[in-house]
C-alpha cells in the first residue's frame, strides 16, 4: 500500500485528478492519527482503486486551511476531484466504509 504525500504545491491538481480516494489529514504527534493511519491502510486493501493521499497539516497549514480541515485526524472523501465528505476524528473500518461507499459509487 504507498499513500501519496500531498504538500501545498501538489494537492490541488492531485485531488482534482482523482476519480475516487481519501484524503488522510494527519498530525505525527497526534495519537488518534497514528490509530486511523492502521485503518487507512487496512481500508487501502479493501478498497484497491481507490487512491490513497496523505497530508501533514503540521508540515502544510495551507493545504490544510484550504481543504478545510480545522484538526487531525479527519478523512475527505474524493469523488470525481472534488471533496465530497468529511469525517473528523477517528473512525472505524466500517465507518470510513460506509462514509466512502455512501459519496462514490463504491466499486472500487
Amino acid at each position: 500500500m504507498h499513500f501519496r504525500r500531498l504538500t501545498k504545491k501538489n494537492y490541488e491538481e492531485a485531488i482534482a485528478a482523482a476519480r475516487q480516494g481519501v484524503v488522510f489529514c494527519f498530525n505525527k504527534a497526534c495519537l488518534n492519527s497514528k490509530l486511523m493511519e492502521r485503518v487507512i491502510r487496512n481500508f487501502s486493501i479493501q478498497r484497491r482503486r481507490a487512491v490513497i493521499f496523505k497530508l501533514d497539516i503540521a508540515e502544510d497549514p495551507r493545504a490544510m486551511a484550504s481543504l478545510g480541515v480545522k484538526s487531525a485526524p479527519t478523512v475527505l472523501i474524493i469523488n470525481e476531484g472534488q471533496v465530497v465528505a468529511a469525517k473528523i476524528g477517528f473512525a472505524t473500518l466500517l465507518e470510513l466504509a460506509a462514509l466512502f461507499d455512501g459519496h462514490t459509487d463504491g466499486n472500487t
